[in-house]
């Protein structure tokens, strides 16, 4: 996936946002990318990170954050709320890590903005 994305757009500022427990194996899998110079910003999903995306979207989605950390569906539920807090609050493009790029994303779409 970072491969299609950097060789159709090597300028690009990719922001993955990972769960703590990760985000040591991130940064490895990163490193080839770091070193060819490409911007990408490793965000690690905690608490006051949650809070601080949901502020401002409504009081239950931050009650919800914050209590109901089990169930079944939580971590796909959590990830829907925080794909639109985060499109809502910086704009940018949102992509699955499963989605590789097969053409150049058009030039509209990124202008002034982060993926």
């Amino acid at each position: 996936v970072l491969r299609s994305y950097f060789h159709y757009h090597p300028e690009i500022k990719l922001k993955l946002y990972v769960l703590d427990d990760l985000s040591k194996l991130w940064r490895i899998h990163l490193n080839e990318f770091l070193e060819k110079g490409y911007d990408i910003e490793l965000i690690v999903i905690s608490d006051p990170f949650l809070m601080e995306l949901t502020e401002g979207a409504c009081k239950s989605a931050q009650e919800w954050v914050m209590n109901v950390k089990s169930g079944k569906y939580y971590y796909s539920h959590l990830t829907d709320l925080m794909r639109f807090c985060l499109l809502l609050k910086n704009g940018g493009i949102y992509s699955d890590f499963d989605a590789i790029l097969l053409r150049q994303i058009p030039s509209e779409w990124l202008n002034e903005t982060r993926v």
